[in-house]
């Protein structure tokens, strides 16, 4: 390996937790896919309405995950959504996010309309009322809040060191007082085929309240490229309306009536067991 690309490897910044996580940014803001997956109504959403919405990570389905993206112990709350820079489509995310409910829905921001977001000069904060109108309770300049894209490190532990990976880079040798100073960009190893890249804003606890459960990022006025044609349905979308969004590639490669029978197997075989008293594998 050249000297160069030694320090242009994850290898060479695991000894500082500064050092790492700017080069976790560094590579986080250079990518050329940024997808969102979601449901199809939020997908829209994005591109009618334009506006992003980071969330503290209350209701994200990783607990490890959400329990660390805002310790007490951090000075700073984080709001953040999470994209996957895979230059193809990942089955397991269009399953997890809509897919059960043959509902599912992506965006692929281009690395132009990351760029732009992350120019981002003011942002609110507020909540989604009972209506699902959300209600601004503070605005607040760029001085005053940190936005940035952040590769995720998947990790496990290795006795007194921590093992862990990003993309195709790995190594075995990250201590265990690095990892515990990194903050929002660490998750557990069965999550790394997302290859996640998170959109993070950080923001002073003094300047918030309870009531800034969400952060919005208008793009009305941002140049986005082409990432708001680059929408798609999920591969079982089941509705004949499609939103004026495109087909996934995967369209016809999975026998989702046949995931849906094994679905329901599975859930027969739970609840037969559970009445027996007996547990499932």
């Amino acid at each position: 390996m050249s000297c160069k690309s030694e320090m242009d490897s994850i290898k060479a910044h695991v000894f500082d937790d500064k050092d790492l996580t700017e080069y976790l940014k560094k590579k986080g803001s250079n990518h050329n896919c940024y997808k969102y997956y979601s449901t199809i109504s939020k997908i829209v959403s994005i591109r009618d309405n334009k506006c992003l919405y980071l969330s503290q990570g209350n209701n994200w389905n990783d607990i490890t995950d959400r329990n660390n993206f805002n310790s007490s112990n951090y000075k700073k709350v984080n709001y953040g959504m999470c994209f996957s820079y895979s230059r193809d489509e990942n089955v397991a995310m269009w399953m997890l996010y809509g897919g059960i409910k043959k509902e599912s829905g992506m965006i692929d921001f281009t690395k132009k309309g990351i760029r732009s977001v992350l120019n981002t000069k003011a942002i609110s904060l507020g909540y989604f009322d009972q209506n699902n109108n959300f209600i601004i309770k503070k605005v607040i300049n760029r001085e005053n809040f940190d936005l940035y894209c952040i590769d995720i490190i998947y990790y496990s532990e290795n006795g007194s060191y921590y093992c862990i990976t990003r993309s195709d880079e790995r190594c075995f040798t990250l201590t265990k007082t690095v990892f515990d100073k990194l903050t929002g960009c660490k998750k557990t190893f069965p999550w790394q085929y997302e290859n996640e890249c998170r959109l993070i804003c950080s923001i002073e606890r003094d300047l918030l309240d309870e009531t800034c459960k969400l952060v919005r990022i208008d793009l009305k006025e941002m140049d986005l490229g082409k990432s708001c044609e680059r929408l798609y349905h999920g591969p079982n979308f089941s509705s004949l309306n499609t939103r004026n969004t495109l087909p996934s590639k995967m369209d016809n490669c999975i026998d989702w009536d046949l995931c849906d029978e094994q679905c329901k197997l599975k859930k027969d075989i739970i609840g037969t067991n559970k009445a027996r008293g007996e547990h499932s594998v």
